[in-house]
């Protein structure tokens, strides 16, 4: 019985030694598909964060831009506004000319002008006997160089003159006036106001 028993003992030692062998094989080969498992995940991982980084990155780039250019539309539209200011001014000081200006404006702008045979058409405001008088004088004075007009009428137009000889009409206005100059002037206006590149 005693070598039954010690084969028995013998077999029953050599399968746990076997069946620990095989677990801690198990164990290794787990241990190497987790391991390689871990390292195909942590690239995996890096990939997602790499393109969520890069996705952050364009949508900040594309919001940064976004606001510049709204920053910048800001910018142009109180510019602008500005600038519509400055020539709105402009014309509103032409408009309200005294008589005394108003007639050194037309001696300034129609000397030198062949007047011939041109009608003229001068704003309503300036109507007046007193004003009639005055600017019948300067038109007398103009006249010996300039060559006598053929008709003196009043308009309803907000200032400056218009001159018509022969159905051609030429706009003496002071809005067509600003309107020429703004956009000759428009780049000049906006450096003084705000300074170059800004």
């Amino acid at each position: 019985m005693g070598s039954l028993e010690s084969l028995t003992h013998k077999i029953i030692e050599d399968a746990k030694l076997q069946a620990e062998d095989i677990i801690k094989q198990a164990l290794d080969k787990i241990s190497v598909e987790l391991e390689d498992e871990a390292g195909k995940n942590n690239i995996y991982c890096e990939k997602i964060k790499q393109e969520a980084e890069r996705k952050a990155e364009e949508i900040y780039r594309r919001v940064i831009a976004e606001k510049e250019m709204e920053i910048r539309d800001k910018n142009l539209f109180v510019k602008q506004k500005q600038l519509d200011n400055v020539f709105h001014e402009a014309l509103r000081r032409l408009k309200d000319l005294s008589l005394e200006e108003y007639i050194k404006y037309l001696r300034h702008t129609l000397s030198g002008k062949d007047l011939k045979g041109y009608e003229i058409f001068l704003p309503e405001k300036y109507n007046t006997e007193e004003n009639d008088k005055a600017i019948k004088e300067l038109f007398n004075k103009i006249s010996e160089s300039s060559g006598v007009l053929s008709d003196i009428q009043y308009r309803p137009i907000g200032g400056g003159f218009i001159l018509m000889k022969n159905g051609v009409v030429e706009n003496y206005t002071f809005e067509t006036w600003i309107d020429i100059i703004r956009q000759d002037a428009e780049g000049e206006v906006l450096e003084i106001l705000y300074g170059k590149g800004k």
